[in-house]
């Protein structure tokens, strides 16, 4: 694999290896950064963990609306979670490290 970029989200310091250009891993490590901080203003949502649990569901449904907008005609949900369901698996192997 590529390069160890260490990111800190939540408190929590941890290095993912990557291919992919480290600006734009910092750009992704800013906007989760920014969605764990508007939800956070909630009084329910203070535990790191579901607020990690609830930020990774309101991504994949920005994610899932964004690509059924995009979706070329005929191409089924199942196809779009299959995407989502590869990039969950990849974020919990980079996690499980």
């Amino acid at each position: 694999m590529g390069n160890g970029i260490p990111i800190r989200v939540l408190g929590t310091n941890f290095t993912i290896q990557t291919d992919e250009d480290p600006q734009y891993v910092s750009e992704l490590v800013a906007y989760i950064t920014r969605k764990i901080e508007e939800i956070k203003t909630g009084p329910k949502a203070q535990d790191p963990l579901r607020l990690s649990i609830i930020t990774s569901i309101i991504i994949a449904d920005e994610l899932f609306k964004e690509r059924r907008s995009a979706s070329a005609p005929g191409e089924s949900e199942d196809q779009i979670g299959s995407v989502a369901e590869k990039m969950i698996a990849q974020i919990d192997a980079v996690l499980d490290e």
